[in-house]
């Protein structure tokens, strides 16, 4: 299944009227394909009267099979193929109109392709968009290229370009009446402020899901990479980004839905019903030590206008690299990124806030009455005598846990604006 415009390698899904070099008085020829059992006699692709005096030509049917294909009912569009996409044929790459290509977008009921029906093959592949080739001029040797093809698919709505908005994606990905998770239109919540973000940022993403894996896994890697968190409130599903400063016309959300203080957070950290030394505090917080934190990150995209090949590109803390040194840290798979802007954006906000988010987790308990927090609200906390560096700290709720006695037991991360925001 395909989101935005990417690269795709073929799957061969048929073939058939194979015809070799000549070899007799009449042009007729035998030869094998390098594929079990395909030796076949056919007319024509080289010969003459004497037999055998110019170069040899072989020419095949095929019947490649691209994605998922068809219309969806309007939600995401549908799939196809414009003229002047590439195709990539071994170390040659043009245009899919200079080809010999029939292209059959994946229709439901879709008619087979007449060539393979006249050779007994009479599969349409309904919602599988193919294309077929009768025939493919395979030169003077009998093997298939290797062959991939340039794919508008779903959720290109022309605000991003070639590229799909994440939130069109996501709505597709779980909402999806044929190709969905089954997740129900009335459980996620309205997704406009997702839209409106990846709009403003710049999060134009391509990629194809061409490999098996939980619907989960993938959504989570997904929004990682986009700065965004998934959250359940309630029976909604809700996409929340962690942007923290005004981009273009998105504006955040930081309003700080309480000021808590001593007087609101419980102090019974016990461990086996005596208070742990570890947890005498009523708020803990955990930061890590600025040598520790990774100051160069790298991300590899796949670069469209290098012909999609995978390419990679850092950002660093050059003031954190001479006041500390250098360290390194993850390299993140951006595939899903076609452009270098985008996957830039993305690279520059995970260092950032490796950077300068380090004040996390706070942890703390809070009783029932507040029990309508939900993770990535805000909230502003101060604290008294050994907490006093705490004065209407703002912080961003990560997790919440509901512990036996009804209690929730809160882990937040420091709120810095600017961490969330890509720099120019």
């Amino acid at each position: 299944m395909i989101y935005g415009t990417i690269r795709q390698q073929v799957n061969l899904l048929a073939f058939g009227g194979y015809r070799g070099p000549g070899g007799g008085k009449k042009g007729k020829g035998v030869g094998p394909l390098p594929i079990g059992g395909t030796t076949q006699v056919g007319k024509g692709g080289g010969g003459g009267k004497k037999g055998g005096k110019k170069n040899p030509d072989f020419q095949i049917d095929v019947d490649f099979g691209l994605c998922e294909g068809g219309d969806d009912g309007g939600i995401a569009s549908s799939v196809t193929i414009a003229a002047n996409n590439g195709v990539w044929a071994s170390a040659e790459v043009t245009t899919f109109n200079a080809l010999p290509l029939h292209l059959y977008a994946g229709a439901d009921g879709q008619a087979p392709d007449s060539t393979f029906d006249g050779l007994g093959n009479t599969v349409g592949y309904s919602g599988t968009c193919h294309v077929t080739a009768t025939p493919m001029d395979l030169g003077n040797t009998p093997a298939i290229p290797n062959l991939s093809i340039e794919i508008n698919g779903y959720c290109i709505d022309g605000s991003m370009g070639l590229d799909a908005n994440p939130a069109l994606i996501v709505r597709h990905f779980l909402c999806d009446p044929k190709r969905g998770a089954g997740l129900p239109t009335v459980n996620l919540a309205d997704t406009e402020n997702f839209y409106n973000y990846c709009q403003a940022v710049g999060f134009g993403v391509s990629a194809s899901l061409d490999g098996q894996q939980t619907g989960l896994e993938w959504l989570g890697s997904f929004v990682k990479l986009i700065n965004i968190a998934m959250v359940w409130s309630g029976d909604q599903l809700k996409f929340i980004p962690y942007g923290d400063l005004t981009v273009g016309s998105w504006n955040p959300n930081l309003v700080a839905q309480y000021a808590i203080n001593d007087d609101d957070i419980l102090t019974d950290w016990k461990d086996g019903g005596e208070v742990s030394a570890d947890k005498a505090d009523p708020v803990l917080v955990t930061r890590v030590n600025p040598v520790d934190a990774s100051n160069w990150v790298s991300m590899e995209y796949t670069d469209r206008t290098n012909n999609y090949n995978s390419t990679v590109l850092a950002a660093f803390d050059q003031s954190a690299i001479d006041a500390y040194g250098l360290r390194t840290g993850d390299n993140l798979s951006g595939k899903m990124f076609c452009s270098a802007t985008s996957g830039q954006t993305a690279t520059q906000i995970y260092l950032q806030r490796l950077q300068y988010i380090r004040n996390t987790p706070y942890k703390f308990k809070l009783g029932w009455k507040y029990a309508l927090l939900e993770p990535m609200d805000c909230l502003l906390i101060t604290g008294n005598v050994g907490d006093n560096y705490l004065q209407n700290q703002a912080i961003r709720i990560l997790s919440i846990e509901e512990d036996d006695n009804g209690d929730l037991i809160i882990e937040a991360e420091q709120l810095e604006q600017g961490a969330g925001a890509s720099l120019p």
